[in-house]
């Protein structure tokens, strides 16, 4: 039993891609020895909209929401975690958020985007902005994808939030037996002036982050593998998941104030979009 997070909020609609996510994250409670609350949103209506609100229209609308909590509740009962659900009424993203706060879940987990141009074009509506205003880990399951912590690929950057992202990761992998694949890349033109200092600066950087998660790793007794490429780091964070055969990519977020806490870093949600792996984002 592994207590990582201890309670766990699972956002789930009437998708594939997103009842794949409840029922990993069913099994991830389970594992964990975590308590479970499963969220589906229902649209809200405004002003005059609700003199046409019946209630035929009502349940039509809460149906499909119900049917999918009921089937995360029956995945709990089977698996042994201790389990309620809400359903709620409003933006999806500020409903997850808010209940995610007011029952301070240590994680969210949540559907990534199915193999669907549209749907990949879409996933800032929820996903991006769970993550850019939520205060708690999320995990985002891509659909046909499988959690697991036994080779985690860890990107750094040399932040703050890189560091709180190195310190779940290391958790994660000591408590579950897993090794890590630790990377930094340096993203520099080389037609840029100064591309020489430039490049030897990062490197300094990429290498004192990268010697500090080692340090984590070893007082933990977590292997870390390092690694410092020049390139896109959203195509080298990818290429090293799908090298390492990675059950999970591990982020720190950026910023907490306007487009930035909009977007959450164009790194992270560069591997959101492309990524076909689980990738916990860490706040």
């Amino acid at each position: 039993m592994v207590n990582t997070h201890k309670k766990l909020l699972i956002a789930v609609a009437d998708t594939p891609s997103s009842r794949h996510a409840g029922g990993q994250g069913i099994a991830l409670a389970a594992s964990m020895g975590a308590s479970a609350i499963g969220i589906s949103v229902c649209p809200g209506f405004e002003g005059n909209m609700y003199r046409l609100y019946t209630r035929d229209m009502r349940e039509n609308i809460e149906e499909p929401h119900k049917k999918v909590l009921n089937e995360l509740k029956e995945q709990a009962s089977r698996a042994g975690v201790t389990y309620r659900s809400v359903m709620p009424e409003g933006h999806a993203f500020e409903a997850i958020v808010d209940e995610a706060e007011a029952q301070c879940a240590d994680l969210i987990v949540i559907g990534g985007v199915s193999r669907s141009r549209i749907e990949r074009s879409l996933l800032g509506t929820t996903v991006e902005r769970v993550i850019g205003y939520a205060h708690r880990d999320v995990l985002v399951i891509p659909e046909g994808s499988e959690v697991s912590f036994n080779n985690i690929v860890l990107a750094t950057d040399g932040s703050r939030y890189s560091e709180k992202a190195a310190e779940r990761a290391v958790a994660l992998a000591r408590a579950y037996g897993g090794s890590i694949n630790a990377i930094f890349a340096i993203d520099v033109p080389s037609d840029y002036y100064l591309w020489d200092k430039v490049m030897d600066d990062m490197t300094s950087t990429g290498r004192a982050a990268l010697d500090r998660i080692t340090e984590l790793g070893n007082a933990a007794d977590v292997p870390v593998a390092t690694a410092i490429h020049n390139g896109d780091a959203t195509e080298l964070i990818i290429e090293e998941a799908e090298t390492c055969n990675a059950g999970l990519i591990v982020l720190g977020s950026h910023g907490r104030t306007g487009l930035r806490r909009l977007m959450m870093g164009s790194v992270a949600a560069g591997v959101l979009r492309s990524n076909k792996r689980p990738v916990l984002v860490v706040p």
